[in-house]
């Protein structure tokens, strides 16, 4: 009866960690999407900026040719 009762509480321990293990290894997927969540928003913000800068760079240096063309008229 006392290695029954043995049994019975080893298993409920192997339960009780098996779902413990369960439940970080849930907690670490959900981690690791924020983490890729977080790198595709970051990598947006930067592709928008880089955008934005290289739109003004080019518009400054159309204007510059328009400048040089009339200049050299």
């Amino acid at each position: 009866v006392l290695s029954t009762w043995r049994v019975i509480k080893l298993e409920q321990k192997s339960i009780r960690e098996r779902e413990r293990a369960e439940e970080a290894e849930r907690e670490q997927r959900r981690l690791a999407m924020r983490v890729v969540q977080a790198q595709e928003e970051e990598r947006k913000r930067i592709s928008l900026e880089l955008h934005d800068a290289v739109g003004q760079m080019a518009s400054a240096m159309g204007m510059e040719l328009g400048w040089l063309e009339a200049a050299q008229k």
